[in-house]
């Protein structure tokens, strides 16, 4: 949703994005070095990006969202509240960061739900899920 807002020599450039009207994550990452900081999910942003920050800041400024603020389209993401990847405390950071710069943004923390409940069909917390993505589809 913000790829639009990518400076013309950063690798994952292109001169007309596909043009979002909203996005959202599951227990996203939207912090890359944060994340590494913190241990969001082990070391798993070193390893995507295959280097620390210190060593490649384009490529964590490239693949950070929050690093792209504001969107100028709504967000909305969720997390379980028992997970212990992606804790609920790492995106309420973000979400704070993304409405300081003027995005309109929605946290759902599902209680009760873990990591991976979130993607399993017949829980509470996919049916979470599943009415977020309708109410964002039908809300443009």
């Amino acid at each position: 949703a913000a790829r639009h807002r990518l400076p013309s020599d950063r690798p994952l450039w292109v001169p007309k994005p596909l043009r979002m009207r909203g996005g959202g994550a599951l227990a996203g990452i939207p912090d890359l070095a944060t994340a590494l900081a913190q241990q969001v999910c082990g070391d798993a942003a070193a390893q995507l990006l295959q280097a620390m920050p210190e060593e490649q800041p384009v490529r964590y400024a490239s693949g950070s969202p929050v690093a792209l603020l504001p969107f100028g389209v709504s967000q909305h993401h969720i997390v379980g509240e028992a997970d212990e990847i992606v804790p609920s405390s790492y995106l309420e950071g973000y979400v704070a960061e993304a409405e300081a710069a003027g995005d309109a943004v929605q946290l759902t923390i599902v209680p009760e739900a873990a990591h991976f409940e979130l993607v399993v069909p017949g829980t509470g917390a996919f049916e979470t899920v599943k009415t977020a993505v309708f109410q964002q589809l039908l809300a443009g």
